[in-house]
């Protein structure tokens, strides 16, 4: 229904140089969605975790608490 959070889950591990945040959706559906995440001033990079392929984000918003991004969940 239009209103209800996105069915996703995530986990976050800060280390020395680099906050990490693995995102996985509960849905059978494609999810889109705009994550906030508590980390500014960064390049976000995007991991895919079945090839470990990376890029880095090519459109996102930060400042010096938060880091946005539009991002498609596939099922």
């Amino acid at each position: 229904m239009a209103g209800e959070p996105a069915p996703v889950r995530y986990l976050h591990r800060r280390r020395a140089d680099a906050d990490i945040y693995f995102l996985a959706t509960t849905s059978e559906r494609n999810v889109r969605l705009r994550a906030d995440f508590r980390v500014g001033n960064r390049q976000p990079e995007l991991w895919d975790a079945v090839t470990g392929h990376a890029i880095k984000a090519p459109v996102f918003q930060t400042d010096a608490t938060r880091t946005s991004i539009d991002l498609a969940l596939p099922d």
